[in-house]
């Protein structure tokens, strides 16, 4: 009987971890025998079963949610401890308005989602007390996860920023730097009647297009002196 207890203990258990698209919330679950407990669902692999095929049959016996077609079997966080490994599935861009229903019973008793930043790291880390009005021991499944969550969340949010155009002001030779030559063509001074005929004298302290309807434009000045009285008093 302890040699199999001890070799259960062993099994390998795989999961997932629920973000929602912002990647700001993680779902996690409380066992129902656990009085406080919270964690991420998963759960004991079976004969012949792959890695893959447990964490998704795992999540969706505790949640009720199918995870298949969003699982990425290189996407994962891992750790083992006393002999036994978890892997957990990351899985992001799961709505905060999904309904969750356990498909087992007696095994799940509450489903929640909770603030990442707000999760302990450690067993005396107080920010899930000051936060979440929760002690660290409320998360004692989760909280070897929780710091390579963040640091993973962290490198995918900086991936992201990567990948996002970036926008600079038009340079004074008609270039937009930084910018691939073919969104800057569009705005280089060939493109303009005239080229870089069109640009004013540098010497004008001023800079811009100049458009050919202005190029003659000039100030009747003379007229415009008469208008003024202290101009006229001068000339009497």
């Amino acid at each position: 009987m302890g040699d199999f207890k001890s070799y259960k203990m062993t099994v390998p258990t795989y999961g997932a971890i629920m973000l929602d698209p912002d990647m700001k919330y993680c779902l996690l679950v409380q066992g129902f025998y656990t009085k406080a407990s919270w964690g991420f669902p998963k759960g004991k692999i079976n004969a012949e079963e792959s890695p893959e095929d447990c964490a998704v049959r795992e999540v969706l016996e505790e949640t009720g949610f199918d995870v298949k077609d969003l699982l990425k079997p290189d996407k994962y966080l891992e750790r083992q401890w006393n002999g036994q490994l978890t892997r957990l599935y990351i899985i992001n861009g799961v709505p905060l308005s999904t309904k969750f229903q356990p498909r087992t019973r007696k095994e799940i008793k509450s489903l929640h989602w909770f603030p990442i930043d707000a999760l302990p790291t450690h067993k005396k880390d107080l920010t899930s007390k000051m936060q979440l009005n929760m002690n660290p021991n409320s998360f004692f499944m989760a909280i070897p996860f929780v710091k390579s969550l963040r640091k993973w969340i962290d490198n995918k949010n900086t991936q992201q920023e990567a990948q996002r155009p970036k926008y600079q002001i038009l340079n004074r030779n008609g270039t937009i730097a930084g910018k691939p030559r073919s969104l800057a063509t569009q705005f280089d001074t060939g493109a303009f009647p005239g080229g870089q005929d069109q640009w004013m004298s540098k010497s004008s302290g001023r800079s811009g297009v100049c458009p050919d309807a202005w190029k003659n434009f000039k100030f009747d000045v003379e007229p415009i002196l008469d208008c003024l009285p202290s101009y006229r008093r001068s000339l009497a």
